[in-house]
This record gives C-alpha cells, sequence and structure tokens, in this order.
C-alpha cells in the first residue's frame, strides 16, 4: 500500500499513537463530565422531590 504524504502513513502505521495521545485523554475527560452532570442532575432532582413533597 502506497501512501500519499507522511502524515497519512503515521495516521494509519501508528494509529496508537493518535489513540494513547488524543483518545484516551479525551475518553477519561469524557467519563468524568459525565459523572459530574450525572451527580448534579440526581441531585438537583432529589432536591426538588423533596421540596414538592413538603409542600404537599
Amino acid at each position: 500500500m502506497q501512501t500519499d504524504s507522511l502524515l497519512e502513513f503515521l495516521l494509519v502505521e501508528y494509529r496508537w499513537v493518535v489513540v494513547v495521545t488524543c483518545l484516551l485523554p479525551l475518553s477519561l475527560l469524557w467519563k468524568v463530565w459525565s459523572t459530574v452532570r450525572n451527580y448534579v442532575v440526581f441531585r438537583l432532582n432529589r432536591k426538588s422531590v423533596v421540596d414538592l413533597s413538603s409542600w404537599m
């Protein structure tokens, strides 16, 4: 397989470098963001349910 450029060659032959240096850290950040967001939504939702039950 002939590649046209050095960048293309590196992306094809050494894609693990791209994954390790870019995608894994992004995946970690997404997981942290998702966990924090879910925690906040859960807490806000729980608080509103408690407020509504005390109102009735």
